[in-house]
């Protein structure tokens, strides 16, 4: 039991960083990115949780913590990118 604890806290950093993210586009006014993200994540979450369960059953656990990592570093990614748009699109005007 706490070998599953251990490897759910993995989880815990990169989701609460996603989160984060998530409520800057909202503060900023970005609504419709912020539940993309938010819906995005949870669709990760069950997709991620159903091929290690039907695949890899042993190693269910490890579902949470891939599928917060993979999200997380692509949403860093498209935040990366809205940013370049956005200083691209202000040097133009």
């Amino acid at each position: 039991m706490t070998t599953v604890l251990r490897i759910f806290s993995l989880m815990l950093l990169p989701f609460s960083m996603s989160l984060v993210l998530a409520y800057t586009y909202q503060i900023k006014g970005h609504i419709n990115h912020c539940t993309i993200v938010i819906a995005g994540h949870l669709a990760m979450l069950v997709v991620s949780s159903w091929i290690f369960s039907t695949f890899m059953p042993t190693w269910y656990w490890w579902a949470f913590p891939v599928a917060s990592i993979l999200f997380l570093s692509t949403q860093l990614y498209l935040n990366r990118n809205m940013k370049i748009k956005t200083t691209s699109n202000q040097a133009t005007a």
